[in-house]
């Protein structure tokens, strides 16, 4: 009799853990390995005109750039292509931050900027996205809706892209001050050598001599411009 209830009272057991288990399915997850990393650069290099970066499971960070002459000297025009990214700029006040659960809701909702939705688009269009994980797992649920929202609406003939790869050390520290809302003086970090040939650093003349020669980057520009809500006093 005891053996009989000992066996029911395992049976049980288990039949708590399967119910639970089902009812808390396993979460998506993506492993980004060495070809996605910063050093995997793409044609345009690391940066398209839009950044998304995903961050943890429950943010996400969204800032523009745009493609700025670094010299008008021929002699210097496209002499050199960068083997780690660019200094872009980029400030606190640049990132856009969204709730992971409302992400998609402000892709679809302004469609009219990001033109994923093909079946909405009346003219051919060509773009690259550039897509990017704080961690070498992606479990952000934002991201493979953004993936699978993207396989969905895009017809075949349309020219758009996406590349996926980590965070850049800029895109991290920006990141890092902007999360603990500190106030950002890029001059006063001690930035790795890791930027533009891999060897130098910003705001040096050896760095600013290579972007030089680099014809064209991308810069880090302001979305939306803090303090722009700020009235002026009415006398």
């Amino acid at each position: 009799m005891k053996n009989i209830t000992l066996i029911l009272f395992l049976w049980s057991i288990i039949i708590a853990l399967t119910s639970c288990k089902n009812e808390n399915p396993e979460k998506k997850y993506a492993v980004l390995n060495s070809n996605d990393s910063i050093i995997a650069r793409t044609e345009n290099g690391w940066y398209s005109n839009m950044v998304i970066i995903f961050d943890s499971i429950d943010k996400v960070y969204l800032y523009q750039t745009e493609e700025v002459a670094t010299s008008w000297d021929c002699d210097y025009l496209n002499d050199y292509k960068p083997i780690c990214p660019n200094y872009i700029g980029l400030r606190p006040e640049y990132l856009l931050t969204f709730n992971s659960n409302y992400f998609m809701s402000f892709v679809i909702d302004n469609n009219d900027i990001f033109k994923i939705d093909s079946n909405e688009s009346s003219h051919y269009c060509f773009f690259t996205i550039t897509l990017a994980s704080t961690k070498d797992t992606i479990k952000n649920e934002a991201y493979f809706e953004f993936i699978d929202f993207i396989k969905s609406k895009r017809k075949a003939f349309y020219g758009f892209t996406y590349v996926v790869r980590h965070t850049t050390e800029e895109e991290n520290m920006v990141i890092q001050f902007k999360k603990r809302k500190l106030n950002y003086d890029p001059k006063k970090i001690i930035w790795s050598q890791r930027f533009i040939d891999c060897n130098s650093t910003p705001f040096t003349d050896k760095y600013d001599s290579i972007e030089k020669r680099a014809g064209i980057v991308h810069k880090a520009i302001e979305s939306i411009r803090a303090g722009s809500l700020i009235l002026r006093p009415s006398w």
